[in-house]
Formats: C-alpha cells, structure tokens, sequence
C-alpha cells in the first residue's frame, strides 16, 4: 500500500450540537471503507516492522475535554473505532493558567483510564499547556520540560509508554521538533486547516515525503463540520530539513556488522568491560564551545531487561584519544533508588537491573550528617537529600551513575531537614525542617535552587515530611504539633495555605504522600488509627473513614503506587508495613508479605511502575525490596552492600523516560581540541543483542 493512502485527520471539538453530525460523519467513514489505525500501529507499518489495513485512517483530538468521554466516546466504542487523543496535561490537573481551553471543561483522569483500558483509545500529549512552543521566547530546555514532564504524567497514571505527541497548535520549528525526539516520541503530528469544501484525493507525492516521517504526520483540520482528507498541504511553520546532524556516521566500526537486507549494525553481548563502537565521525562541528549535542540510536529490538546507554570517546587531531574508555555513559536505562540513612556516608544509592540492586559508589561530596529525607526529581537528573548538619540539605546532579554534589543554595534551611520533595516539573523543591518557617521551598534554574519568599501563614512546627501534588498546584507538610498537616496551594511562585480540614490526624505527622490523581492525601501519624487518609475537591479535603484494618504502631512513612491503587504504611511494631488496595473510597488491608522487614518502619516508596516497593528501615539489612504480582508482595534478594546506618527515607528515580527502543543522550565536548568521536550503543544483559537502525547526532541547547 502506498503512503498516500495515510488519512490523518484532526477533529475539533464535538458540542451537543454536533453529535448527530459527528454520529453520521463516523458512519459514512464505515461504509467509505476506512479502518480506524492507532498511531503504534502507524509508527511500527512506517518502520516496515507490520502491516496495516487498507485505507487506513487515524481520527486524532486534542486538549481533553469532556466532551471526548461524553459524546465522542460512546460513539466510537459503539463502532469499535479507534481515536488517538493528545492531552494537554496541565488542563486535565487543572493548573492555573494551563490549557486555557475556555470552550470544554477537562476529563478526569478516571475516565481517561477508562478510556484507555478499552482498547480503543490512544493518549499522546501536546505538552502541559499546549502553547506555541515554537515561541522565541521558550528555551530548548523549557521545550524539553514541558513535553517530558507531560510524557511522564500520562505513563504514571496510565501505566503505559506515552509514545506519542502533537506539536502544540500544529507549530514546528527544529528546537521543538529535537525536543520531541529526544524525549523518545515514535510520531508527531502536525496539522493544517482547510477549507472543507475541498475535495478528497489521495494521490500527491508531498503526502508521502511528510508522512513518512513519524515526526511529520500531517493531518487536517477543517474551518467547519468534520474534516475529509484534502490534497495535502505542507504543514505551517516547517523549516523542512530536520534536525540539524552536524555528524555524518561512519558504518565501518569494529564489532559490528552491517546487515543490507536489514539496514541495520548488529553486536552481541555486553560490552561493559571492551566495548565495540558502533559509529565514528570527525566532526569539526564539535568545536563549539559548551554546546549540547542529543545522540539518539534507534533500536530495532527492545531491552527489557538491564540497562541500555551510550559511551562517547574523544580523540584529537592526532588521534589520540583524550577521554578513558572508563567515562561515563551519557544515558542509562537501569532504574535508580537512593536510601538515606544513619551513619556516613549517609545517602546509599542503587541501580536496579532486573529484581538486582547493585550499590554505586558514592558521591565524591557526601551529606554533613544523618539522611533523612530524599528525592528524585521526575527527569532523574536531581536527587536532594535532607539531613542533620548544616548546610541541612544537600543537591546532586546525576551524569548516568555518578552524582556530583551542586553548589549550596544561597539560603540554606534554618534548622535539620527531615523531609525532601521535588515538585512533578522538577521546578519547585520544598525542605520540611527543624526551626521556624518549619518549611523552606526553592525555584531551581538550571543548576541553582533559589529560596522563594516564605508562606504568610507557617506550620505550627517543626516539619517531618512534604509532598507535592502531582499537578504540582498543592504542597501538603507532616508537622509536630496541631492541625499536624498544613496545605498550601501554588499560584506561580507564592504558596497559600489552605483552610485545615474539619478532621485532623490525632497525633505529629510523620509521612505525607498525594497519590497520582492528586484526590487522595494521606499521612503517617503518631497515635492511632496511624494512618489518615483525604479525599480532594477542590480546594477541600475531608477525611475518609479509617481502614477497617489499621497499622500496628506509629506511621513513619506513606506511599501511594502511580496508579492510586496500593496504599503503603511504613510504621514501629510488626509486620512494620502495612498494604492496602483501594476500591473507591474504601481501603482494604492486604494479606502481609511473607518475609517482613526486621524492625521499625520508617520510610516507604513504591517504583514509577507499581511493580517495586521498597522499606527504609530500623534494624539491618535496612531496606528491604519487594516485587508486586497482582495484590502479592514479595521479598527481593537483599544487596550486597546495605546501607551503613538505619533507613530513614527511601525513593525510586523514574523510570522509562524514554522508550527503551530508543536510547538518547546528551554529550558535551570536553574541550576545542575533539576532532573525532566514537560512540557505543550497549547492554549489560549478555543476553540481548544490541541491533542498530539509525543515529544521529544534533545540537541540543547551549548551556
């Protein structure tokens, strides 16, 4: 079948007015013959990797309004058609001044789940807000963040890749277009409106050349009623050439074969001692002084166990090499877990390999005393630990396994950190702390934290523990002393507290945790029941009623899994967790796992995926891991190297920030004298083998 026989269409939104058109507009797509194709569908026909029907058509929205569940919905399902809807995340979570879509109110993301469950329906995402980004004003990095922290958004409540976007308003330019390839989209889809009176025909040679590209689907929009396929047009504001690739690859690397009939690099095996380089250029355009380059390697099979990434080595004019076959990879796809602790060197991290956690060395600059808090931030580039000793906080960046601790803020917290929390942006870091304001938030640009004005209105107390909401609109704090829980929401960089909910925790607020929907809140507390858990409406929050089956003893830590569905309490007096699974509004006790932690609970987190939970606690090994299959939790192997101290907190990094059949990472050239590189793509499961469409290597931002 040829590539002009692609339909991508853009539907507007569909009123009350509309249904009976849109209703007849899906029919006579049934008896013209169309199949509904979901865009994994398209990418993988584009890929030459399946077939796809004939005359196939991808029926494409935006944003998330209501009317999509309400009215679109319903039809489609009723005809077993299929949609792709590209959410605009910061509309769905009702942030102010997101998604200023004045003409539909935003799905929850309930039936957004619902919809997904079914089969039918496909997210992909056109940003937080869905602004221009081709906007002079937005940096590269901005771009990035906005497509990535929506990308993550959607995989965390969903529970599946979001491989999928739409440039925001149909607007491209090259910095958004390396954006979304190197937050690991298959497809992006533009659009162009039309005049509706034209007619369809499906033979041009421009169709074929812009949709061949799955970071070029075109689609159509019509100015009124429903669209029908024109002659296609070239979409708006496309600077036609891609990306820019200032390197062109050489194939002729030893330890991989070129396969013709594939088009593809092959190479066998891990290669983490001797590793085989894939590509090689002389590139007279990495003379640039402190510019960024994406290296993006598109595999033709999958990783799903280890870890992928990718090495540069750099040589000078002479060929001699100026970087050690030991630096660090650019990018790896291992989850990381950090636990802090008693005793130096007071934060352990882990990379996790399949159910293995292996302990990495540790930072060269380590906290000033005991952890007792820590956090990724949602990219995994940031982790921030509270602890005992000024400077009380302490800010890492992470180049792969190595993290390098970050100059102190300017404004240090003015007593010991307890609690650490990076909002869903990675913007926003809030310290819950010993001594008055109990509470200090920082805005991060770049690499430097800066201290924002305090709240008007403090907590009553030394604070134990903070959470962002994943919207990141509310900010809960666990503090000593009555309401025990303060709540403040954001509006811009000013945090407002909330009026206090009619039923308080009964004793000091140890834990705090949102879940993934931002409508459940619960805290870990002295005193029974030890556990409180709120529902949100808007702005309030009332008090459930408790589990039938409560904690033993005094919560320390709570976590919710990414799909709202599993409650974990760390807390003193065995089994020292305790599980829940919700059912609405109801939460039920699960049978306990059957290896238990040794001693006290004191910190809990459950992994992006739901499938890992791991317990920060008193007495050794002092984490303990488990794995989840279905409402059973069993105990991992412990690591070989534990923690050297009581666990006081733990946390997972995200994982899956891009697919894995994508590997991608950021390379800046050491200094003016690299003239050539070479690059691996690896594994270190010496099971998998390593198989190498495509890569390519373009400017990323200037730093």
């Amino acid at each position: 079948m040829d590539l002009t026989e692609l339909a991508i269409v853009r539907i507007p939104t569909v009123s009350e007015d509309d249904a009976t058109a849109f209703e007849a507009y899906l029919d006579w797509l049934k008896a013209s013959h169309y199949v509904t194709v979901s865009p994994d569908e398209v990418y993988k026909w584009l890929s030459g990797e399946g077939e796809i029907a004939s005359k196939p058509i991808l029926l494409t929205f935006d944003e998330g309004g209501t009317s999509l569940y309400d009215i679109v919905y319903p039809l489609l399902v009723e005809r077993n058609m299929k949609a792709t809807i590209y959410l605009a995340t910061g509309f769905i979570d009702e942030i102010d001044g997101l998604g200023p879509f004045a003409e539909d109110e935003p799905m929850t993301w309930q039936e957004i789940k619902e919809m997904q469950e079914s089969g039918l329906i496909t997210f992909g995402t056109m940003g937080r807000n869905g602004a221009d980004l081709t906007d002079p004003s937005y940096t590269s990095e901005y771009i990035q963040n906005d497509l990535f922290v929506a990308k993550l958004r959607i995989q965390n409540i969903l529970g599946v890749a979001c491989n999928h976007a739409a440039y925001p308003k149909g607007k491209i330019n090259s910095k958004v277009k390396a954006a979304m390839k190197a937050c690991g989209f298959e497809t992006c889809r533009a659009y162009n409106l039309y005049d509706s009176t034209l007619s369809y025909d499906l033979g041009t040679q421009k169709l074929e050349t812009i949709n061949s590209d799955p970071f070029m689907l075109s689609s159509y929009a019509s100015v009124t009623g429903f669209p029908v396929p024109p002659n296609p047009v070239q979409p708006p504001n496309e600077e036609l050439a891609p990306a820019t690739v200032p390197a062109t690859w050489s194939s002729a690397s030893t330890g991989w074969t070129w396969d013709e009939d594939e088009l593809l690099f092959e190479g066998v095996g891990t290669q983490a001692i001797n590793r085989e380089y894939l590509a090689e250029t002389t590139a007279r355009y990495l003379r640039k002084r402190d510019t960024r380059y994406f290296i993006t390697a598109q595999l033709d099979a999958t990783i799903t166990d280890g870890s992928v990434g990718i090495q540069v080595l750099e040589y000078n004019k002479d060929g001699t090499q100026i970087t050690s076959p030991g630096s660090p990879d650019v990018r790896t796809y291992a989850t990381l877990s950090a636990i802090a602790h008693d005793g130096s060197p007071y934060v352990t991290i882990y990379r996790r390999d399949g159910d293995v956690l292996s302990k990495l060395s540790n930072p060269s600059s380590l906290p000033t005393g005991v952890g007792y808090g820590v956090s990724f931030d949602p990219t995994g580039t940031y982790l921030a630990v509270a602890h005992y000793d000024s400077p009380y906080i302490t800010i890492y960046k992470r180049s792969g396994d190595t993290f390098t601790k970050l100059s102190n803020p300017s404004s240090l917290p003015t007593g010991v950190g307890y609690g650490v929390s990076f909002d869903p942006t990675g913007t926003y870091l809030a310290v819950a702390h010993d001594g008055s304001p109990y509470i200090t938030i920082y805005k991060r640009s770049g690499d430097t934290f800066t201290k924002l004005s305090n709240p008007t209105d403090l907590p009553t107390s030394t604070g134990r523990a903070v959470s962002f909401d994943p919207t990141g609109t509310y900010l809960a704090v666990a503090h000593y002393d009555s309401p025990y829980i303060t709540i403040y929401k954001r509006s811009g960089d000013t945090f407002t507290k909330l009026s206090d909910p009619s039923s308080l925790p009964t004793g000091t607020g140890r834990g705090v945790s949102f879940d993934t929907t931002g409508t459940y809140l619960a805290v870990a507390q002295y005193t029974s029941p030890y556990v409180t858990i709120y529902e949100r409406s808007g702005d309030t929050f009332t008090k459930l009623s408790d589990p039938s089956s409560l904690p033993t003893g005094d919560g320390y830590g709570v976590s919710f899994d990414t799909t709202g569905t599993y409650l974990a309490v760390a807390h003193t007096t065995s089994p020292y967790i305790t599980i829940y699974k919700r059912s609405g509004d109801t939460f039920t006790k699960l049978s306990d796992p059957s290896s238990l932690p040794t001693g006290d609970g004191y910190g809990v987190s459950f992994d992006t995926t739901g499938t890992y939970l791991a317990v920060a606690q008193y007495t050794s090994p002092y984490v303990t891991i488990y794995k989840r299959s279905g409402d059973t939790f069993t105990k991992l192997s412990n690591p070989s190297s534990l923690p050297s101290g009581s666990g006081n907190s733990v946390a997972f990094a995200p994982s899956n920030q891009y697919p894995t059949n994508y590997v991608t990472g950021v390379y800046t050239p050491s200094s003016l004298d690299v003239r050539k590189i070479k690059v691996a793509v690896f594994t270190n499961n010496p099971l998998a083998t390593v198989k190498v469409k495509d890569i390519h290597m373009y400017e990323a931002m200037t730093v």
